[in-house]
């Protein structure tokens, strides 16, 4: 994996976690693995504190690729590439499945 980031949706209250693989940008499955410990790996990987909420339906429009599936982590991780997850540019998800998060606690460096 090269890179992470957030879109933020509408609302501001969520955000789309995009993954950057081979060069281009793609979603994270929100199936029924998704949940506060792979939220916590992602917001501790972009740095902030905490999770507050997991999102398996972001319902945030985003790339139509998708580029992690299945994904499992223990909140451990220091990076969400390291979780359990289904091999890069592999995995069956409806667009309106994509995972998000809210993190919270910007770490300042």
């Amino acid at each position: 994996m090269q890179g992470i980031r957030l879109t933020t949706g509408t609302t501001g209250l969520s955000s789309l976690v995009e993954i950057l693989y081979d060069n281009e940008w793609g979603t994270v499955c929100g199936d029924d693995e998704w949940d506060f410990d792979d939220a916590t790996v992602v917001c501790h990987q972009l740095g902030y504190h905490n999770a507050t909420n997991p999102y398996k339906n972001a319902s945030i429009q985003g790339p139509e690729f998708v580029s992690m599936s299945n994904v499992q982590c223990h909140g451990n991780e220091a990076s969400i590439s390291s979780c359990k997850h289904e091999r890069f540019q592999e995995g069956n998800c409806p667009i309106e499945n994509n995972a998000g998060v809210t993190c919270e606690g910007r770490i300042m460096h």
